[in-house]
C-alpha cells in the first residue's frame, strides 16, 4: 500500500488556497489531524463537497480532488492543522472448492465486499486439486494490502497453507456462521498482510464479509468510523424458523431500513435461503440497507415486533 502522506493546512501562518490530494490510489480516506495525532471530534466537522463527507473527520475523497479553501478555513478555525491521506487497502479474494462454485463464489465475495466500499483489486477461483494455488497467492503479495480467502478449512489447501504460516482459528457463533481463520502474511519485501478465511457456505460468507470483513479492511485504510450505532426498529413482515434457519445462535437477516413517523422500520428479505449461482444472493444483498439482528433461541417474530438493525455502510437508508 502506498505510504501515508501528510499536507499541512497552513502555508507559515497563512491557510493555504486550495490543498490538491495527490495519490494514485483511486479513492482514499481523508482524515484531518491536530498536529501528528489523529482525532475525531465530538460535533460534525463539514468538509465540504470537495471532500464529500459531513460525518466526523474521515471520508472518502478522489484522487487529486482539490479542498476548497473554505473548507481548510473551516478546519483550521476547528484547531486542525493536518490532513492525512490513508489509500484504501487493494484486497485479494480467492475462492477454493469445486471450480465452477469457486468461481461464482469468489465473484459474488468481491461484489459483497465492494458494495460496502472495499477496494478488491483482483479474484481468483481455484480449484482444491490445484497444483499452483499457493503459487498464485504467492505472486500478488506484492500487489495487494489484504486477503480475502473463501476455504473449507479441512480442504488440501488450506491444510497446506497452514502448514507454511500459523494461523489462529476462532469460531462465530452466529446464523448463519462458521469457522474463520485469521493469519499474517509476508510480502518478498517484508510487508505484513492480513489474511481472513471466511467459510464455503455461501449465507455466511455474505453476512461475514458485511460485519467482518469490511470493517476490518476500512479500518486497516484509516477509517475510525467503520461500524454503524445498531437502530432498534419495527419489522414490517414476520420473521419465520424458514427464513432465519437454525434458532440456537443469533441471526442476521438482510433488510431494508426507513424511517416513518420518527420510528424506524425494517423490511426482512425473505430470500436468505436462495443459492447464489440463480442470481437470488447478490441482488438481494445489493437491495438491502441493513442486517436485522435476531436473537438466539428465538423461533418466531411477529409483524410489529422490535430488533436490533446494524445499517451498512456505503448504503442508502430509504426514506
Amino acid at each position: 500500500m502506498t505510504s501515508l502522506l501528510e499536507t499541512s493546512l497552513l502555508e507559515g501562518n497563512r491557510v493555504q488556497e486550495g490543498l490538491k490530494i495527490q495519490t494514485a490510489e483511486l479513492s482514499t480516506f481523508l482524515t484531518a489531524c491536530v498536529g501528528r495525532i489523529n482525532v475525531l471530534p465530538a460535533g460534525e466537522v463539514p468538509l465540504g463537497e470537495a471532500v464529500g463527507c459531513a460525518a466526523g473527520a474521515s471520508g472518502l475523497v478522489p484522487a487529486g480532488e482539490l479542498v476548497s479553501v473554505a473548507t481548510t478555513m473551516e478546519l483550521t478555525s476547528r484547531g486542525f492543522t493536518s490532513l492525512r491521506v490513508h489509500p484504501r487497502p487493494r484486497v485479494f479474494v480467492v475462492a477454493v472448492g469445486d471450480e465452477i462454485d469457486a468461481a461464482e463464489r469468489a465473484k459474488l465475495l468481491a461484489a459483497l465486499l465492494e458494495l460496502g466500499g472495499v477496494r478488491v483489486t483482483s479474484l481468483a477461483g481455484m480449484s482444491e486439486e490445484s497444483d499452483d494455488a499457493l503459487e498464485v497467492l504467492e505472486n500478488q503479495l506484492d500487489s495487494i494490502d489484504f486477503v480475502v480467502l473463501s476455504a473449507d478449512v479441512e480442504s488440501e489447501l488450506f491444510i497446506a497453507l497452514s502448514q507454511l504460516i500459523d494461523l489462529s482459528v476462532v469460531q462465530l457463533k452466529s446464523e448463519p456462521g462458521g469457522v474463520c481463520a485469521f493469519a499474517e502474511l509476508r510480502s518478498p519485501g517484508g510487508r505484513a498482510i492480513p489474511l481472513v478465511v471466511l467459510p464455503t457456505e455461501w449465507r455466511a460468507m455474505a453476512v461475514l464479509s458485511e460485519v467482518l470483513v469490511g470493517p476490518m479492511v476500512r479500518r486497516r485504510g484509516g477509517d475510525h468510523e467503520i461500524y454503524q450505532p445498531i437502530v432498534r426498529a419495527r419489522l414490517t413482515s414476520a420473521v419465520t424458523p424458514k427464513m432465519r434457519g437454525s434458532t440456537r445462535d443469533r441471526a442476521f437477516i438482510p433488510g431494508r431500513l426507513h424511517e416513518k413517523k420518527g420510528m424506524w422500520h425494517v423490511e426482512p428479505l425473505a430470500t436468505l435461503h436462495a443459492p447464489p449461482i440463480k442470481g437470488l444472493s447478490d441482488s438481494v444483498f445489493a437491495t438491502s440497507n441493513c442486517l436485522a439482528v435476531i436473537p438466539a433461541g428465538t423461533k418466531e417474530l411477529e409483524k410489529g415486533d422490535v430488533v436490533g438493525v446494524m445499517r451498512l455502510d456505503g448504503r442508502r437508508t430509504g426514506g
